[in-house]
């Protein structure tokens, strides 16, 4: 009966070791089967930096700063860039070269230029020409229509007015729309900026007048001609032309839609 009480304890001692033995060894190895956070971290920092760089295609600010000065037809040589940035998928580039200061947006995705600007820089410059080399409004017109490249059988005019010595001239040709003023002392182009556009009204769709078929409207409901009007500005806004001048003591006011249809006229004494 002893001999049986000895045995059992024996085993029982036996199997106690080896149980505390393997959970030992399973306390003091690593769990091999459980993800690291690390390595996954690092996958996923890994995946993210490679979503962020640079689309095939698209160009740098060094080759959007090359496009600019080429556009503008000069090298790195010939001007120091003071602004080169990138705001909102188009790279802005600004420049001073021949007295002029220059803005050219260029398009991070496709290279293109989407917008060009060409300001007088005014410091240290001044006019020198007489009122005997001044220019009409015509002149400015025709000087507009080359500077930019375009013809004026293509052009839809949206704004022409004398301002502080210098003709505002804004049009469009269907692809672009361009501001330029044009210096009615010397004819020289101060300012112009070029800018792509999107649904601007064709002044050859169907039923739709010129600008100048507007202005005549206005001018006859005024009961005036064309040579009695000292001071005009004109511009396209919303499918309607916005006509303001100055005749015989009087300031107008008419707007005309593209069907020539008068949609409002003012008359004031002109007190000014």
């Amino acid at each position: 009966m002893k001999k049986t009480l000895f045995k059992k304890t024996a085993v029982l001692a036996v199997v106690l070791t080896l149980a505390v033995s393997v959970f030992a060894g399973c306390a003091g190895s690593p769990a091999a089967t459980e993800p690291q956070p690390t390595t996954q971290n690092q996958v996923e920092t890994t995946a993210e930096s490679t979503s962020n760089t640079q689309t095939t295609g698209e160009i740098s600010l060094e080759e959007a700063k090359t496009i600019a000065l080429e556009y503008v037809g000069i090298s790195p040589s010939d001007t120091d860039i003071y602004k080169a940035e990138l705001d909102d998928g188009v790279y802005e580039i600004e420049f001073i070269y021949d007295g002029f200061e220059h803005e050219v947006d260029v398009s991070k995705t496709t290279g293109e230029v989407v917008r060009y600007k060409k300001d007088a820089n005014y410091m240290g410059n001044g006019d020198s020409q007489t009122a005997q080399n001044e220019i009409d409004l015509e002149t400015a017109k025709k000087i507009a229509y080359e500077y930019a490249g375009v013809s004026a059988e293509n052009v839809t005019m949206y704004k022409e007015q004398l301002d502080d010595g210098d003709y505002e001239i804004d049009f469009s040709d269907g692809t672009y729309k361009y501001e330029v003023d044009v210096r009615k002392a010397t004819g020289e182009v101060v300012k112009f900026d070029k800018e792509t556009i999107n649904n601007i009204p064709s002044s050859t769709s169907a039923g739709s007048i010129s600008f100048d078929e507007a202005l005549n409207i206005a001018y006859n409901h005024a009961g005036i001609s064309a040579d009695a009007v000292t001071k005009k500005e004109i511009e396209l806004d919303h499918n309607r032309y916005e006509i303001e001048f100055k005749a015989d003591g009087y300031e107008y006011e008419y707007e005309v839609s593209l069907d020539g249809t008068i949609l409002k006229s003012e008359k004031d004494r002109d007190f000014f």
